[in-house]
């Protein structure tokens, strides 16, 4: 049990009689000397009279006792106590501050109460005799002496209380109050310490993290009255009853207590033949309620691949209003093929009410393809663009000047006539006619050229760069051994710090105002409209317009094209804006607020022209706006408000813990102000636990939180059986070859060339040294 904090000042209630009382002074003057002496033939026991005649056997090997720390007397006969209980703390107590440990020999009864029960010193009894099993590697210590130090409790039913009936206070062995603490009677875990690791477990602190934090707030690994071995074993034991019914049932199980608690929590299964999980989708009320203002533009890829099962991981994400990423819902498969995406997305259209995005944004999947093309029938779905250039140097062969050219056909063009003719010219110079992966990409270049998507809204994205930064996130709360069910809660946990910077986003917008740099009107009229993430995007086009130039215009009746010269990438390229002079409309070649939503530097330079202080309505969107009511986070504060009352001992902790840290700040103000808050609380203790005993209740344990959980899983997919218990799904081969087998790019043909180099100068160094590098490179190998 612990010693510390208020277990070391407890205020027993202990009675004597007169009688012994003198002993006790007697024992005080008499016994406190003996504890100094060596001679093993002085008397070691004391007994009523009834017992005086008996002997004890091992009062013959008696070491010395030291003196009890001031405050905790040794035990006498005649000490009486209300309770066992208090008997028991009482001698732990004495036994910590002498250096052994305190265990429990069982007692005797009588018509079915215990009338009798002895407390000894934890070496008491006697080790195990030989065995027949094998040596183990990992050899424990003999710790069993025979060691007689005891008390003897018996119940006197007359007064209702227990005493001291014998006393035997010798050991056989030595005794060491400065390691007590380690010894398995005073060690206790108190249950607010369980529930702290749990909730420290919960919200994705690593182990060794958690149980250091732990032990500091209770005083350090000395003074908190548990090991980081008691520790990490209740954190073992909370994790094997999540997953007492397999991580897929555990996974199940925490999905019906979020749907519990948030009814607008959406989750589907699918399960195979063996009722084995195949196909998980989830999404909460708040990205539920996200997906009706951000869910125009997605990006969806599925690449992760962190978790204990390598099942790959597939969020939808998108952009808010400050433009920064959001998800809306996550997938998990067991196998990428066309059903398994199929079913993905017809179940998230389910969750979103049939809400199609406008456009979608993939890497090169023909599963994935598929899918959207039956379930997404009027979605605009186009390739991630990085990915396929990232692969022109290992495709094409390696001239920069080729390289070069096509990928200034693909960027730069601005139309797509401009990219037919670029592409056709670097083509037809390099003589690549013939080459196959360019030719299976040109017959694809409405998939992936930006030129034809510039008439379409991306949300800023051409890549799945979006979803890649969000994999990137979640590495900070998961590894390659995160279980399903801790991985679902490590995505909660990721979500909500994501909608926290999100809340300190708006804060922001509604605290202050975004600083401007230029006295024209155009710029507060968007700095009062825009988020300020949003603003600084367009404050960068607006700034950009002084280093354009444009030729004269050209008139059409109310329409007036204007060409803008603008240097990029080392060329002039000319865009063309249309302007109409009768409703201030625009069109420009960038399309960047077809594709972004953002007035370009452009046709701001040619509202300027035009003497217009302001851009039309039209063009300040209400997506990137402040003043558009958003209500999807109200939606996780109904969520917790129900949370708070099924929550109690968060609440709780929430609640006293700013108390007790009073407390503890009275405690320190002098010596009186301690004693009576320790006093105080002592008191409090006692009676709750006196209350506790009287009623027969118990101390909660592991999973008293959790609750029991179900042999099955009552939710099931199409192919599942809820009489059956959910099975984990087998741990599934990575894509591609074995890293030692497959095919290498140039790239990394050239990495590993210079890890072989310095490996080599590493070996070299060591011989040089005296053959401390090369000894140390083959200890490395073995």
């Amino acid at each position: 049990m612990s010693l510390t904090g208020f277990d070391l000042n407890i205020g027993f209630d202990v009675h004597m009689s007169p009688q012994t009382a003198i002993a006790a002074e007697t024992w005080d003057s008499t016994e406190a000397s003996f504890s100094h002496s060596t001679n093993t033939e002085d008397v070691v026991e004391q007994k009523s009279t009834e017992t005086s005649n008996e002997t004890d056997p091992a009062s013959s090997s008696i070491c010395i006792i030291p003196d009890p720390i001031p405050g905790i007397p040794a035990p006498v006969i005649g000490m009486e106590f209300v309770s066992k209980e208090e008997a028991w703390q009482f001698y732990s107590r004495y036994a910590y501050s002498v250096g052994f440990g305190a265990s429990r020999n069982g007692g005797s009864s009588k018509n079915g109460k215990t009338v009798r029960e002895t407390i000894r010193c934890h070496k008491g009894g006697e080790t195990r005799g030989k065995t027949d099993k094998p040596v183990s590697e990992r050899r424990r210590a003999v710790k069993k002496s025979g060691c007689q130090a005891r008390i003897l409790l018996r119940f006197n039913s007359a007064k209702e209380v227990w005493f001291i009936h014998n006393v035997v206070l010798g050991h056989n062995h030595e005794l060491c109050p400065e390691y007590s603490y380690k010894l398995t009677s005073h060690r206790n875990l108190p249950y607010y310490v369980k529930k702290l690791l749990e909730i420290n477990e919960h919200s994705g602190l690593p182990l060794i993290g958690n149980i250091n934090a732990v032990m500091q707030m209770g005083g350090g690994a000395e003074l908190c009255g548990y090991s980081e071995r008691d520790a990490r074993n209740h954190v073992g034991k909370v994790r094997r009853y999540n997953l007492k019914n397999g991580d897929a049932a555990a996974m199940m199980s925490y999905f019906r207590e979020k749907q519990a608690v948030d009814p607008n929590f959406f989750y589907q299964c699918k399960f195979d033949e063996e009722n084995r999980l195949e196909l998980v989708f989830w999404s909460d009320s708040v990205s539920r309620a996200a997906y009706q203002y951000f869910g125009d533009a997605l990006s969806f890829d599925a690449t992760y691949l962190v978790n204990k099962f390598d099942l790959p991981v597939a969020p939808f994400v998108g952009v808010n209003h400050h433009g920064k990423t959001t998800v809306f819902g996550c997938a998990m498969m067991t196998c990428e093929d066309a059903d398994s995406y199929i079913w993905i997305m017809s179940t998230f259209l389910q969750c979103m009410r049939g809400k199609a995005p406008s456009t979608i944004i993939t890497d090169q999947s023909k599963a994935m393809t598929l899918a959207i093309e039956k379930c997404l029938p009027n979605t605009i779905h186009r390739f991630c663009l990085w990915h396929i250039m990232n692969k022109v140097p290992n495709k094409v062969p390696h001239d920069e000047t080729v390289i070069k050219e096509i990928k200034s056909a693909v960027y730069n063009s601005l139309t797509i006539d401009q990219f037919e003719s670029s592409w056709q010219n670097v083509i037809t110079k390099s003589s690549l006619q013939e080459h196959p992966w360019l030719s299976e990409m040109y017959e694809k270049r409405s998939t992936w050229i930006p030129a034809y998507f510039k008439n379409h809204f991306w949300a800023g994205m051409s890549t799945t760069q979006r979803s890649e930064s969000m994999n990137s996130f979640l590495d900070k709360f998961v590894n390659s051994k995160t279980t399903l069910s801790q991985f679902v809660k490590q995505f909660e946990e990721a979500l909500g710090k994501q909608r926290r910077t999100e809340i300190e986003l708006d804060f922001q917008c509604v605290d202050g105002f975004p600083k401007t740099f230029t006295e024209e009107a155009v710029e507060d009229q968007f700095a009062g409209a825009y988020t300020h993430k949003m603003f600084y995007k367009f404050q960068k086009e607006l700034l950009a317009v002084i280093g354009l130039k444009f030729n004269p215009c050209e008139r059409l009746g109310g329409r007036r094209v204007y060409t803008i010269v603008e240097k990029k990438m080392g060329k002039n390229l000319e865009y063309k804006v249309d302007y109409n002079a009768e409703d201030q409309t625009y069109s420009c070649d960038c399309s960047l607020f077809q594709t972004v939503g953002i007035v370009c530097r452009h046709a701001l330079l040619v509202y300027k022209q035009e003497d217009q202080e302001f851009v039309p309505s039209i063009y300040v969107l209400d997506r990137w706006s402040t003043h558009c009511k958003r209500n999807h986070l109200d939606a996780k504060s109904i969520a917790m408000r129900v949370n708070d009352r099924r929550e109690t001992y968060n609440n709780l902790y929430s609640l006293l813990h700013g108390v007790f840290l009073d407390l503890i700040d009275y405690a320190l103000l002098d010596e009186h102000t301690l004693k009576t808050v320790v006093d105080g609380m002592n008191d409090l203790r006692m009676s709750l636990c006196n209350s506790r005993e009287s009623r027969g209740d118990g101390v909660g344990n592991v999973g008293s939180n959790v609750g029991e959980s179900e042999t099955g899983c009552s939710v099931v997919g199409a192919d599942g059986d809820s009489n059956q218990a959910v099975k984990d799904p087998i741990k599934r081969r990575k894509r591609g070859r074995n890293p030692s087998q497959r095919w290498k790019s140039h790239e990394e043909i050239i990495r590993d060339k210079k890890k072989q180099k310095m490996k080599k100068l590493t070996q070299l160094e060591g011989n040089v040294n005296g053959g401390a590098g090369c000894s140390k490179v083959k200890r490395s190998k073995k």
